[in-house]
């Protein structure tokens, strides 16, 4: 039982901090636009979020 919590603790744990597709919006902004397009595609990604 113990095994399985450590696992799924583990797993969860790998899963919240792996980057997802707001990330690749925010990193593909700021390479092609630079800092500015990466901080308004930022505040578009938590505007998003707050919906």
């Amino acid at each position: 039982m113990i095994g399985v919590v450590v696992t799924a603790v583990a797993v969860l744990g790998l899963m919240t901090v792996m980057p997802g597709p707001d990330m690749a919006v925010v990193t593909r902004a700021g390479l092609s636009g630079g800092r500015g397009a990466a901080l308004r595609a930022t505040f578009g990604v938590v505007a998003g979020l707050m919906v």
